[in-house]
């Protein structure tokens, strides 16, 4: 799937090491979304990880799923 907010990245299935939160992000703008991909929805990777007391790098992701289909 396509993000629907730069309509360039891939969505990718990750999760948060530190917690196990399962996320949806793009890999190219970092728009993070909980459940269902929307372009009403996503927030920015930054604010998120900052919402779960972890630093705001890729590097705190596990990626679970490179060719999501998630909609």
């Amino acid at each position: 799937m396509i993000c629907p907010y730069c309509d360039q990245g891939i969505i990718l299935k990750a999760r948060v090491k530190h917690t196990g939160t399962e996320i949806l992000i793009c890999e190219e703008c970092d728009t993070v979304w909980l459940d269902e991909v929307s372009d009403k929805s996503g927030t920015s990777l930054s604010e998120f990880m900052k919402s779960q007391s972890v630093n705001p790098f890729w590097s705190e992701l596990e990626i679970t799923d490179q060719n999501s289909d998630m909609s």
